[in-house]
């Protein structure tokens, strides 16, 4: 289960000495491998060390804004493949801390989100990842930060998850409605057929 998520979760705390050379993102960001579209929020800048190390797509970060604060990082990285609607339990991270999922609006679909909590430099951290189901290849998007800091997270989250413009591999409840429509009126159509045509039949019998 944890494989979903992936290890995002936990290997981002390296970056810190690396942000002073790091430039700013350029906003909005286009992406021909994932077919999206997606924006930064102002004052974070490109991190390629964090990606490189994530090995994801995407890192951005942002300096403390007090001394001996963890620096707040968005990562976005690739899953490898699509991935379906099923739920999501809580489990058990790479870490050892017991991981929480909870579902958050994209678009109008219900996406999982798993909350992390670590411990990095001696401080309580926390790792917000959410599953984004693209079309193209899924995608977690990931928000690191101070524990204490745990709403600014889930608002940063879903202000970079509300950028993401995409298509999806998952239909919307109004799309799997009309499919389901489209069925039944198909099935009552064929049923209207085969009655005519044994009347028919009945009459020339």
């Amino acid at each position: 289960m944890s494989n979903r998520l992936d290890k995002t979760a936990a290997i981002f705390l390296a970056a810190v000495a690396f942000f002073g050379g790091c430039v700013h993102a350029s906003t909005p960001i286009m992406d021909a491998h994932f077919k999206i579209t997606f924006s930064v929020p102002d004052g974070f800048r490109e991190s390629t060390e964090t990606r490189q190390r994530a090995k994801a797509s995407y890192a951005y970060s942002r300096l403390p804004d007090s001394p001996g604060h963890l620096p707040t990082l968005i990562i976005l990285k690739g899953m490898g493949g699509i991935i379906g609607r099923e739920a999501l339990n809580d489990f058990t991270a790479p870490n050892g801390a017991l991981a929480k999922v909870s579902t958050l609006k994209w678009k109008s679909l219900d996406i999982f989100v798993a909350r992390v909590p670590e411990n990095a430099n001696g401080q309580k951290a926390l790792n917000l990842v959410a599953q984004v189901p693209l079309k193209a290849e899924a995608m977690t998007v990931t928000v690191f930060g101070n524990a204490d800091n745990e709403a600014e997270l889930q608002t940063l989250l879903a202000s970079v998850l509300a950028t993401i413009d995409g298509p999806s591999n998952w239909l919307t409840n109004d799309q799997r409605i009309d499919k389901l429509a489209g069925l039944a009126g198909g099935g009552i159509g064929i049923a209207g057929v085969l009655f005519w045509m044994s009347r028919r039949k009945k009459k020339t019998a």
